[in-house]
């Protein structure tokens, strides 16, 4: 046993455990995948709704971080500080949109385990079906052929196409959720985002079709969720800009839509403070 095997270990056996429950109820196996997949995004939601919040705010603050890096890009150290200054300002750590990853990953990584070995698990009944017989045995790699840990068992012959059609969903979703989610300022890496996965498909064929059901659950839900979270935060909070030579702060309207741009422009190419921003600058002075 690897020493990565030996880590995930327990969250395997407390998702398998999980899984086996859910199919006891009477629930055919591939919809206690896809049951077991909610239950575990449900489990890890103030998670990743955190992260989809902190990337939101690292957006939204991205043209000013842009204009810190230019007027301090000859003295690293300014820089630095002038950073941590406008992040605090701003209540927003750009750390808090990576470190859920390191939570969410051990527990994908374990059920991607568990339901690429369905033969460690125990059903009371063998119906390996989904869609009333779409897929015939959701076992089966995605090109149809057999898993080897499994041919000892009795395989039910697959539909040929599923697997396939199966495979250009999970493309799909994984294309629109990127598409939708990925908030980089540079087009060429998302571009690059977008392509991954036609680069992986040929790796994947080999994959259970049970595992593809998981995938595809995942990309839907995070594509949902992430809708869900933007409509209920705003993206519209004022920023508070890095002190001045007289170390005054300005608060301004950020840079959120063209719509916005044009009711805030100023002359100066900066956006405007806006009425209760205007007031509180005014104050400082």
């Amino acid at each position: 046993m690897t020493i990565s095997a030996s880590i995930l270990s327990p969250i395997e056996d407390l998702l398998a455990n999980v899984l086996q429950k859910v199919h006891d109820t009477g629930i055919p196996w591939a919809w206690s995948i896809i049951l077991l997949t909610v239950i575990v995004r449900l489990a890890i939601f103030p998670i990743t709704s955190k992260q989809t919040r902190s990337s939101l705010a690292m957006q939204r603050l991205q043209p000013y971080i842009k204009q810190l890096q230019a007027k301090h890009k000859d003295d690293r150290a300014a820089l630095n500080q002038a950073m941590m200054e406008f992040y605090r300002d701003n209540k927003v750590n750009p750390l808090a949109s990576c470190l859920p990853l390191l939570v969410q990953l051990p527990v994908f990584l374990s059920l991607f385990f568990v339901l690429k070995h369905p033969e460690k698990l125990k059903g009371t009944s063998e119906d390996f079906s989904w869609m009333f017989g779409f897929v015939h045995d959701i076992r089966r790699h995605i090109n149809g052929s057999v898993n080897p840990d499994l041919k000892h068992l009795h395989i039910a012959e697959n539909w040929a196409a599923a697997g396939w059609i199966l495979l250009v969903i999970y493309i799909a979703s994984q294309m629109l959720s990127t598409f939708t989610m990925m908030n980089s300022p540079n087009p060429q890496q998302k571009y690059i985002f977008l392509l991954l996965p036609l680069f992986f498909a040929p790796f994947i064929l080999k994959f259970p079709i049970g595992v593809m059901l998981y995938w595809i659950t995942t990309n839907l839900w995070s594509l949902g969720q992430y809708l869900v979270v933007v409509r209920f935060t705003n993206t519209n909070k004022e920023v508070v800009l890095p002190a001045d030579s007289k170390g005054r702060k300005k608060v301004v309207a950020p840079k959120s839509s063209n719509k916005d741009r044009t009711a805030t422009a100023s002359g100066s190419g900066s956006p405007a403070p806006t009425t209760s921003a205007a007031r509180r600058n005014k104050r400082r002075k």
